[in-house]
């Protein structure tokens, strides 16, 4: 990603804010990699962007004619070229805008902060008044691209890795209990916190501003479903939303640099897929996971019906404790790092493509449900839903890991921001209420955590995301959103070529037929739960299935995930005890690897909170930076990669 790091301080010189952005630069540079590097600085402000310049956004900061204002832009605006030609005869300046970064600028200079609301994308926009001396942050509307930041006695730090935080802060770095444990019960924080404590993630949606007087938040856009909306047939919304999509993924494939995709046997990638219009092809698509994994079979049968080069990549052997110091130095303990462990195949990625088209997606088509949620009829059902469905289950580990007294602590804590969360959702009907939770928790600081692992050398669209298609999706009742079901006819019916290859969940092509596929997902349900019963009981490993791999016995063939990194971090007093039971993390660590007991992704979070807070709390980066800034060479790559036309 462009990285961007800045320092807000007013009782700072030129020079000194000089020095804490040189400081935050070197930081978050890696070496191997080559970025353009803008800086620039004054009095009480300054700020850095290292930009490999995939989204030809220009050179930054961009001023204003009379330099009053300055501009870094972060990321990407979908719709810059259609601004342009929007507002070509009511520029301020005699010369219009070049650059994205530039009409951004004049836009804002035009129509104040209410013209953030044409901009459509993914980004992050910084924006100083040197006049005023006011600073003004714009999160997007989804809060894809991150922004950390600290804001203590007058002191704005920000960057989009926390590293860039820690480099200008010479205050030392404590725990946040309450944001551990949500991180331990749920793998993700809710809202705008992190295991830092006063480090906060900037909220979607959101203008930041700060100056003298202190730090205000104003929320421009919130994500809710619009229950007046007019009503339409199943066959009508299945028919806009493939519209739509294919307009969205026709803009994700603009621009001069080259593209490729990440295909999986899911619906997300498959339809983002199928929309790529023929003109465009070929182009390369990944799939990860063991040869007879439904992903790599299925996705392999549709890259090959729509004219892919298609990879199917596959590690043989050891993976996870040689990558993780590279991982968890990139998402910073934000996740489990055993997630996004895709390093290895950066060296082949670099030879195919800048850009890659993912199937992330909002929620916005209707998530898959549950027993509870269904039987749900008030706000309070739906929420005694989510909690037992997201929190309840992880709550008996984690008060075995945590000490009582800070267990008692922060669970009371968690339980009130929880209950804020759902409180901060504006839709009533049970399905709505737990869609626009899971997306406003689970996905900016979970699945969009997770490409950060790879935005040093790329970047992501995300047609899904596109604001046409949300907002039409965003109109359509729950029962039309039940399990999807829009969104399956729509794939079914748009997009008949793939209609018949099966899908990683059901193992079974789209029936658009929603009470015949209801049925069978229902009795695969049952089926799936007695199998895995009968499993347990005879103590028999289940055949693989959905997943791709099988991370319990991975985690078991690399003890040095353990000798190497959680033993020595328990030694050295990286898990403060007053947080942590040192003694049942050690009985954890022996449950897994000699009784085969399943606690990986427990595991995954202890080890990527142990080399976090060695490289974010304890400062103990400098010996394996070096090491994290070499980038496998191209010809040694470990990954098998089996290309088919």
């Amino acid at each position: 990603m462009p990285n961007l790091a800045g320092i807000f301080d007013l009782t700072k010189s030129k020079s000194e804010i000089q020095t804490v952005v040189e400081r935050q630069a070197e930081r978050i540079d890696v070496r191997r990699v080559k970025f353009d590097r803008y800086t620039w600085c004054d009095d009480g402000f300054g700020a850095t962007l290292l930009d490999r310049g995939i989204f030809e956004n220009g050179p930054q900061p961009v001023f204003s004619h009379d330099r009053r204002f300055v501009l870094w832009l972060d990321g990407d605006v979908s719709n810059s070229e259609e601004l342009k030609i929007a507002h070509r005869n009511k520029w301020q300046s005699s010369i219009p805008p070049d650059t994205t970064a530039e009409m951004c600028l004049q836009l804002l200079m035009q129509r104040g902060n209410t013209a953030v609301l044409e901009f459509r994308g993914l980004f992050i926009i910084v924006l100083y008044d040197r006049e005023l001396r006011k600073l003004t942050v714009f999160s997007g509307r989804y809060g894809y691209r991150p922004l950390f930041y600290k804001y203590a006695n007058g002191q704005f730090l920000f960057g989009t890795e926390v590293k860039a935080i820690r480099a200008a802060d010479d205050a030392p770095a404590t725990y946040d209990e309450t944001a551990l444990l949500e991180q331990y019960v749920y793998g993700v924080h809710f809202a705008d916190r992190m295991w830092l404590r006063d480090h906060q993630r900037i909220r979607p949606s959101t203008i930041l501003t700060v100056d003298e007087s202190g730090l205000n938040t104003f929320t421009y856009w919130q994500y809710k479903y619009n229950e007046s909306a007019p009503r339409h047939d199943l066959h009508t919304n299945s028919t806009v939303f493939g519209v739509l999509l294919d307009r969205a993924v026709d803009r994700a494939m603009r621009g001069n640099m080259r593209k490729g995709i990440f295909l999986s046997g899911g619906y997300d990638s498959r339809s983002v897929a199928a929309a790529i219009r023929p003109w465009h092809l070929p182009i390369p698509s990944f799939t990860f996971g063991v040869p007879e994994s439904r992903d790599v079979i299925y996705a392999g049968m549709m890259a090959k019906r729509l004219g892919f080069q298609h990879f199917a990549l596959s590690t043989p052997g050891a993976y996870l404790y040689k990558n993780a110091p590279g991982v968890i130095w990139r998402t910073e303990g934000l996740i489990p790092f055993s997630n996004v462990t895709s390093l290895h195949y950066h060296p082949l990625f670099r030879q195919h493509f800048d850009i890659v088209l993912t199937g992330l997606l909002g929620e916005f088509s209707g998530s898959h449900t549950w027993r509870e949620l269904l039987m749900a009829r008030t706000r309070q059902g739906a929420r005694d839903a989510i909690f037992n469905r997201h929190i309840a289950p992880k709550l008996p580990m984690a008060k075995r890991l945590f000490t009582p007294q800070c267990f008692e602590r922060a669970f009371s804590e968690l339980v009130e921001r929880f209950d804020e969360s759902v409180n901060r959702v504006w839709n009533d009907h049970p399905l709505d209420i737990a869609d626009v939770w899971a997306f406003e928790n689970t996905q900016p600081m979970g699945s969009w955590q997770a490409p950060g692992v790879d935005r040093y050398l790329f970047e992501n669209r995300a047609p899904h995301l596109d604001y046409d298609l949300v907002d039409f999706l965003l109109g359509i009742r729950p029962m039309d959103r039940l399990e999807q079901r829009v969104y399956k006819q729509m794939i079914a019916t748009t997009y008949p070529s793939i209609r018949d290859v099966p899908c990683t969940n059901s193992g079974k092509p789209i029936d658009p037929n929603f009470a015949r596929e209801y049925a069978k997902l229902v009795a695969r349900y049952a089926g799936r739960k007695l199998r895995d019963k009968t499993n347990d009981l005879l103590r028999r490993r289940p055949a693989l299935d959905r997943e791709f791999r099988r991370v319990d016995e991975d985690f078991r063939a690399e003890p040095e995930l353990v000798t190497e990194i959680l033993q020595p971090a328990l030694r050295d007093g990286i898990f403060p005890p007053e947080i942590f039971q040192i003694k049942a993390i050690e009985q954890l660590i022996d449950e897994h690897y000699n009784k085969n007991a399943r606690h990986e992704m427990m595991l995954a979070r202890l080890i990527s909170f142990a080399l976090g807070s060695r490289y974010l709390v304890h400062n103990q980066w400098r010996e394996i930076y070096d090491e994290l800034n070499v980038w496998p060479e191209e010809s040694g790559t470990e990954a098998i990669a089996r290309t088919q036309s």
